[in-house]
């Protein structure tokens, strides 16, 4: 045809006339030439279309390649150029008018010439046609059937296209963004983690110099994007962002691969927006902003490519939303409105059908309502929060049913709902507003985490009506969810950030529970399984499986296996510096699903039914066989002491126990002096004895661990800053055993499962072969830490035990004073002895420390000693962690003070069988007659569990005595003489602070790096100081667990 040299039109128009008065001329029995010049005619008319986009030429292409596949062939291959030709004729007519009927006969043609197809070559690329068009007719439809049609064609494709094959990559890349575009809409979790695995192939099969690797790049970032949002991982996140970074950087160097480049800003834009939110550096928003204004303006992004640029407007929004909250610049709120409502007129609302339209359309109307919200709390404008509320319903209106983000939209139009019925009291608002959080908790494809956020305010709205029923049901299905959010494949990190955002719904729960008239076991299950996450995650993957070994080998092997590989230290070196596709995230994610399908084969098992679950009724009866367990629940809907027996379980209301009251004497600081010691003991304490009946001292005279009841003490929330074991009533006048030390000793514990799982572990080695290895005593002496005062008192401390180790039998060792050092001594040794500086960091308690010789640079932390699996390196797990320093079991957090993420369990999870610490400072004198009566009560205790208890209740029992000496004979009534105002305390470095009147002794003042010097203090009031008839109480912080 000389139109093919020449390009002029009317060459083509000759052609076209040519052929059809060839038809006319051909007789109508001549099937097989008619069908020709049939098929040369339609060709011939399509060829002209892309010349001049006239639609007639298009629909006249079509009835002719109609009439040549209605004509007999017995050419199997002009047949199928035929069919071909035909279906890409059906399918660019709908480009052009998105009329049904052509998508859906485009697939009918192809799907006739697949039938008619053996050889795979052929039937791969015809397949790979069919999928590509189910996707267009999804797009169009919504129908989510016609996404089912496309996948499973083209997982086919992949099948039959050989590892060799030069469009493999490609071909394995659509099919896991038609598998991501599934998860999207139903957030099957399984559509993902296919997706991600093979795209992961998809990259592993394109060289680094492909210009097509950016893509690939992309869709993976995507996916990991998604990810990250369902599971939360950072490494996930991480990984995203450098794959986006590196898609860009290959734009950069193939100029005809731009097309790709506006689409790699946008979703950068997006992660680093999600990075900004989970770290708060200024930094990652900055540059989120940065890259998402270079979207917009990219010469790739097209004026025409309307759904790109609405969707990179709407990030953008967000980005400057994100903003706003950091400055509280109210010129940042408006620009962020200003953007958003850009976004929605450039979204197409005429053609919703299309999923991309919609879910854009959902999220910038979400976007938009949550800033006008904010607005509303600014400056308190009704006709904001009435246009939230517009925008946010007409979010859900568009939004598919099972999209996973429909449980955040209605929680957030529920809050919106909310705002109103505060400003307005109208009721059918609040009613509404319960509605939408409670069916965003139970919205099935939704992301765990915030179906829980939305059973937390379900609960919380529920208690504006007294609806504790309602409120129960809401609070015990967020509960279920936390296994979901929870997984194992999460680093510690990242599991503390969720545990962070969780803090008090255990409590919470328990409480409704309560009030809803629930026993107080199934309290005791929710407060199980919603505390101490962080410390149960690490405890299940160190859980003994001799019990499974014996009967079930294989399956024994395999869990160990997986719990070796998600059971790794946060800290530990990355396997290579160099970016792999094959990341530890995914290997973790894939290794705990594996685990997760391994537990449910397990509990199939007779006799493992409730293997790794939580304890039964009998079972948490049985950990109080060595004495009896006190939960202490603390929420603002009530407070209780749940009672574990070892023949029942009971609630005691402690009605004079209220959290605010526990809040105010936070904040005094001072949660050693008398008056806050009077208190933990008419509020707690002394109810729960009565309770127990250990309402008076021993009859004997104490010196045998038999003489002494033992309760372990479990508070909640807050109050696990409080020294229960020390409560007591010290004034002038009061009874001699109106004190703890006095009626019981006391140690804590995490969880009961905790204690369950540290008793099954001493009875298995129990029953095991004897160590035959020298038990040393592994000593360190930090009397001069750099940067740090000097403790005198701690050599002196380590010089003492030098000499106690000899009676005891062990061997004392002391290394070099580095963090190295010391864990390569840990899982040798059968006591870890230290006596230095503690350091509670407040941000991160993972990252509080015990300051060696290098502290500067290589820490001893709460992560590094979780980290460690000391049972594992050796048959006997290590008895004894004492933690001669400063609040070495203090979390300063409130997010985190639930979980007791500090030196104490760390040390307890690392494999040590007791721990003995300390909830702020200590001095450095004391610390010596604490460590000396301790040890030598362990000493006369044969090493018994029981005599670490009782060694250091003697010790404290001791030092109280002598404080009491120093009292004077008549004290004046400090409660009486001083009343609730604040009052200023002047230490003596000459600082003030504003204290509570319970804060009339302050023992010593938090500080980053505690000093272990004596603080005295003085109290201005008039010409009178309380320093005159009080000494500080240095015996109150040291605590047990165990």
């Amino acid at each position: 045809m000389r139109f093919s040299t020449t390009f002029e039109l009317s060459d083509l128009e000759e052609a076209i006339h040519a052929i059809r008065k060839a038809i006319r001329l051909t007789p109508l029995e001549d099937v097989s030439n008619r069908s020709e010049l049939l098929f040369d005619l339609g060709g011939t008319l399509d060829m002209k279309f892309s010349e001049t986009d006239n639609i007639s030429d298009l629909e006249e292409s079509i009835r002719a390649l109609r009439g040549c596949v209605d004509g007999a062939s017995t050419n199997k291959l002009n047949q199928e150029l035929r069919l071909l030709g035909l279906a890409s004729a059906l399918r660019t007519k709908f480009s052009k008018t998105g009329a049904m009927a052509d998508i859906e006969e485009a697939i009918r043609v192809t799907q006739v010439l697949i039938d008619g197809i053996s050889e795979p070559k052929s039937r791969a690329r015809n397949l790979e046609t069919l999928g590509y068009l189910n996707v267009l007719r999804y797009e169009s439809s919504g129908d989510i059937v016609h996404l089912d049609e496309a996948i499973q064609a083209l997982q086919e494709v992949v099948k039959l296209t050989p590892q060799d094959h030069p469009s493999r990559g490609r071909r394995v890349r659509d099919l896991g963004v038609r598998m991501e575009m599934r998860y999207s809409r139903t957030g099957e979790i399984t559509d993902l983690d296919t997706a991600i695995r093979i795209l992961q192939a998809s990259i592993n099969l394109t060289p680094m110099t492909d210009p097509n690797r950016a893509e690939w790049l992309h869709s993976f970032a995507v996916h990991l994007g998604h990810r990250y949002l369902r599971v939360l991982a950072l490494a996930d996140l991480e990984e995203g962002i450098r794959a986006l970074e590196e898609g860009i950087d290959i734009t950069a160097n193939f100029n005809n691969r731009n097309k790709e480049r506006p689409g790699l800003l946008f979703h950068l834009g997006v992660q680093l927006l999600w990075k900004y939110e989970r770290t708060q550096e200024a930094a990652d928003l900055d540059n989120a902003i940065r890259v998402l204004q270079d979207a917009i303006n990219d010469p790739g992004t097209t004026r025409a490519d309307k759904y790109r640029r609405a969707s990179s407007m709407c990030s953008l929004s967000s980005g400057l939303f994100d903003r706003y909250k950091r400055t509280r610049a109210l010129a940042d709120l408006e620009e962020a409105i200003q953007v958003a409502h850009e976004s929605i007129r450039m979204t197409e609302r005429d053609n919703l059908r299309d999923p991309n339209q919609s879910n854009n359309l959902s999220i910038v109307m979400n976007a938009l309502a949550l800033m006008l919200e904010e607005r509303f709390l600014r400056l308190g404008e009704m006709a904001d929060i009435e246009e939230a509320i517009r925008a946010q319903r007409e979010c859900l209106s568009v939004a598919f049913e099972n999209d996973p983000s429909i449980a955040a939209w209605r929680l957030h139009l529920g809050l919106e709902l909310e705002h109103r019925y505060q400003a307005t009291n109208s009721m059918p608002d609040l009613t509404e507003a319960i509605s939408l959080c409670i069916s965003a908790l139970h919205q099935p494809n939704s992301y765990p985490r915030t179906r829980i956020k939305a059973g937390r305010h379900a609960v919380r709205l529920c208690a504006f009506r007294s609806d504790w029923q309602e409120a129960c049901r809401a609070a015990s299905a967020a509960m279920s969810l936390i296994p979901a959010m929870m997984l194992q494949s999460l680093e510690n990190s990242d599991k503390q950030r969720l545990i962070a955002e969780n803090s008090d719904l255990a409590s919470d729960a328990a409480a409704v529970a309560l009030n809803a008239g629930e026993s107080p076991y199934v309290c005791l299950r929710l407060l199980e399984q919603g505390r101490s996450i962080l410390a149960e995650s690490i405890q299940s993957l160190r859980t003994d499986s001799l019990g499974l070994r014996g009967m079930y080998p294989e399956m024994e092997e395999k869990y160990v296996r997986l719990c070796q590989e998600l059971d790794v230290p946060d800290f530990a070196e990355p396997e290579a510096k160099s970016f792999s596709w094959e990341a530890r995230a995914s290997r973790r994610y894939v290794a705990s699903r594996e685990l997760e399908a391994l537990l449910v084969e397990i509990r199939k098992q007779s006799g493992f039914e409730d293997f790794l679950l939580p304890p039964t009724e009998k079972e948490m009866q049985s950990a109080a066989s060595y004495g009896p367990i006190a939960l202490v629940n603390v929420s603002k809907y009530r407070c209780d002491a749940l009672l574990v027996e070892k023949h029942q379980i009971r609630c005691l209301r402690l009605p004079d126990l209220h959290s605010n009251d526990i809040e105010r004497r936070v904040q005094g600081r001072s949660l050693g002096s008398p008056l806050v010691l009077q208190w933990l003991w008419d509020t707690v304490t002394s109810p729960v004895l009565d309770a127990l009946g250990f309402n008076h001292p021993p009859l004997s005279d104490g010196t045998a661990s038999g003489d002494w009841p033992h309760v372990w003490w479990i508070p909640t929330g807050p109050l696990r800053r409080f020294p229960l074991h020390a409560a007591g009533r010290y004034m002038a006048n009061e009874p001699p055993d109106m004190s703890m030390l006095d009626r019981v000793m006391s140690s804590y514990s995490l969880s009961i499962k905790s204690m369950i799982h540290s008793r099954r572990r001493q009875q298995t080695v129990a029953n095991s072969t004897p160590s035959i290895t020298p038990e040393k005593m592994l000593l360190v002496a930090m009397q001069d830490t750099p940067g740090q005062n000097a403790l005198p008192f701690a050599t002196r401390e380590v010089e003492m035990l030098h000499r106690l180790c000899k009676e005891m039998a062990l061997t004392p060792i002391e290394p070099g004073r580095f963090k190295d050092d010391i864990v390569l001594h840990l899982p040798h040794c059968k006591i870890f002895h230290f006596a230095g500086h503690g350091h509670t960091d407040n941000a991160d308690p993972a990252k509080s420390s015990l300051l060696l010789d290098d502290w500067r640079t290589n820490r001893l932390t709460v992560a590094t000693l979780m980290g460690l699996n000391l049972g594992a390196q050796q048959r006997e797990p290590p008895f004894l962690a004492y933690l001669s320093a400063c609040g070495t079991g203090r979390t300063q957090n409130n997010k985190f003070v639930d979980e007791s993420i500090h030196l104490i369990s760390a040390c307890q999870l690392a494999g040590f069988r007791h721990v003995i610490g300390t909830l702020w400072e200590v001095n450095d004198q004391s610390c010596v007659d604490v460590a000396r009566i301790t040890y030598e009560g362990m000493k006369d205790g044969k090493m018994s569990d029981e005599s670490v208890c009782l060694g250091l209740h003697r010790a404290l029992r001791e030092l109280k005595t002598r404080w009491l000496s120093t009292l004077p004979v008549v004290a004046p009534n400090i409660t009486k003489d001083y009343p609730g105002e604040e009052r200023e305390v002047e230490l003596l470095d000459g600082n003030v602070e504003t204290c509570l009147p319970e804060a009339v002794i302050v023992v010593g003042m938090a500080t980053d790096v505690c000093d272990r010097r004596e603080r005295e203090a003085k109290l201005k009031l008039g010409h009178r100081r309380i320093d005159d008839f009080a000494k500080p109480l240095y015996w109150v912080p040291y605590i047990h667990f165990g």
